[in-house]
């Protein structure tokens, strides 16, 4: 739950992390985190790790939404 929970915080730095966290210990929850990861590729400073991690996630969403 507090992680599901951080991935609505304010800092995109915690986001990331959480998304990060869940993929490794809750890969069920790959919807909710792709739900999480892509307005994070907005983000100058986290883009690259959030499209990284997307991209290892489900290429085809990355691609989609436009991860490079």
């Amino acid at each position: 739950p507090a992680l599901t929970a951080a991935l609505k915080d304010d800092s995109s730095w915690v986001r990331l992390g959480a998304a990060q966290s869940l993929w490794r210990l809750q890969p069920g929850n790959k919807g909710v985190i792709i739900a999480a990861l892509i307005p994070l590729l907005k983000d100058p400073e986290v883009r690259i790790g959030a499209a990284a991690l997307l991209e290892s996630i489900d290429p085809a969403a990355a691609a989609k939404a436009g991860a490079r």
